[in-house]
């Protein structure tokens, strides 16, 4: 176009240019009019495209989150023998899914999905179970903060029988309430000291927890791994002095069975042993069984020439040796350091409005802990305590106050119900996200559904958008 319009005077001639609807300036006026048009424009269509799909995922997504809540809340077993779509019973979490789909008006008039954008895959299943269980090691762990804390730790096996251990960690919350809270199993390929203490030290590293801040350690049971216990007690010990050994039972109970026992074992080794003799031998009298007396050389049948200088007392007394074994495994879990720490722990009782309390053994007790008291709080501390006695000494709501503790047993019950012979195939990462979220049920509400979905997002690159 080499010149301009130039006839601005005469108006017929703008009706002129403008022309019919075909005309070349009404087709640049519609393509100007398109192209600042937003609405119409090509990356709103596909921002558009991606809100519906971003919006029918976090749908599908929903209602996977709650059939995964449902089941570990439960412990109900998420596959089904036959899953096919002409199955009766598909099993615990597709049945519950359709069920949702019934009641769900918005889930069921969602487009069809492809395949694998559906969220109801097992491996889907496996990735939910496993936020629930980050979400709720997460809660724990910041109500634990930068205190101080116990570790209590039971051997069992499953089904499967792998060995394996419990870990429980008993702290104090901000309420002064004392919790006691499962935080998962640690498979052991080899049942050592050196193996245990390396379990442990690969937990404490996952999730950011210090040795510096372990004041007690418990093994409740572990009759198999008895030794290997005493070594890993030793090897915690060894980094953290403070971290004694408690055994999980009343404080008062354990004092008098500590002291009633030690005097029992020590009689019975210095006069037990007639008279057991006696009932041995009224036992072999009254079924005619023959006696041997124990005052006689001592005869060996399978060397009848040679003689022995000993009697049969001295060959088969065994007795001692026994009662030992029983003295010594009894020093070893409750030496002169645990009983004195039983013995000053009662003072913290709330019993009878506090009749134990005794500032003395609270003061005692700080000396077993150096790392948790400066000069300055040590001399601070008896003149507070003086006024915690008088404070809880006159609060009516410490006059009927019980004491209960929880125990680790309700985690093997927990185990023995997720993990059945029917679903001996479970994973170890599977099983611990289940036995976690069946035992702390309440933590486990208390995970809403978009902090799964978030921590679902980033566990790995997803084709569908959340």
């Amino acid at each position: 176009m080499k010149e301009g319009f130039n006839s601005w005077n005469k108006t017929d001639r703008f009706v002129s240019h403008i022309g019919d609807i075909g005309s070349a300036h009404n087709k640049a006026l519609k393509k100007c009019e398109d192209l600042l048009n937003q609405n119409r424009s090509i990356v709103t269509a596909l921002h558009k495209q991606d809100d519906i799909i971003r919006k029918a995922n976090q749908i599908r997504l929903n209602a996977t989150i709650d059939d995964c809540r449902l089941c570990l809340k439960n412990a109900l077993s998420f596959r089904g023998h036959d899953e096919s779509i002409t199955s009766l019973c598909k099993g615990n979490f597709l049945e519950i899914m359709d069920l949702i789909l019934r009641h769900n008006r918005e889930l069921r008039e969602l487009p069809k999905a492809a395949g694998n954008n559906q969220y109801v895959s097992p491996s889907i299943q496996k990735d939910v179970a496993n936020c629930f269980e980050e979400e709720i090691l997460n809660s724990i762990f910041k109500e634990i903060g930068d205190d101080v804390f116990a570790l209590l730790i039971d051997e069992s096996s499953d089904v499967s029988k792998k060995e394996q251990m419990t870990i429980v960690l008993r702290y104090v919350d901000a309420h002064g309430l004392v919790k006691e809270r499962f935080v998962g199993f640690v498979h052991v390929m080899e049942a050592s000291s050196s193996a245990l203490k390396f379990a442990i030290d690969t937990f404490f590293s996952k999730y950011g927890l210090s040795f510096r801040k372990l004041r007690g350690q418990g093994y409740d049971g572990a009759n198999n791994m008895r030794g290997e216990f005493n070594g890993l007690k030793a090897r915690i010990l060894e980094e953290n002095s403070s971290a004694y050994y408690r055994k999980d039972q009343d404080i008062l109970e354990a004092i008098l069975l500590v002291e009633t026992t030690k005097g029992k074992l020590q009689k019975f080794r210095e006069s037990g042993f007639g008279p057991l003799l006696e009932k041995i031998y009224l036992f072999c009298g009254k079924y005619d069984i023959q006696i041997l007396d124990m005052k006689e050389n001592y005869f060996n049948e399978r060397a009848k020439r040679k003689r022995y200088d000993i009697t049969n007392l001295h060959k088969f007394d065994c007795f001692n040796t026994v009662v030992d074994m029983e003295i010594q495994e009894f020093g070893n879990r409750f030496n002169v350091i645990n009983t004195e720490l039983l013995q000053n722990m009662t003072a913290f009782l709330p019993y009878d409005l506090f009749s134990n309390f005794d500032a003395s053994k609270i003061m005692r007790l700080c000396e077993f802990y150096p790392f948790d008291f400066d000069n300055r709080e040590k001399i601070a501390l008896p003149h507070q305590l003086g006024l915690y006695i008088d404070s809880v000494g006159n609060d009516g709501r410490f006059s009927n106050l019980n004491v209960a503790t929880a125990t680790v047993e309700r985690c093997f019950s927990a185990v023995k119900i997720v993990k059945t012979n029917l679903r001996n195939r479970i994973g170890e990462d599977f099983l611990n996200a289940c036995v976690i979220s069946t035992v702390e049920k309440e933590a486990l509400e208390s995970v809403t559904n978009e902090a799964v979905i978030d921590r679902f997002q980033k566990m790995k690159s997803r084709r569908g958008q959340l």
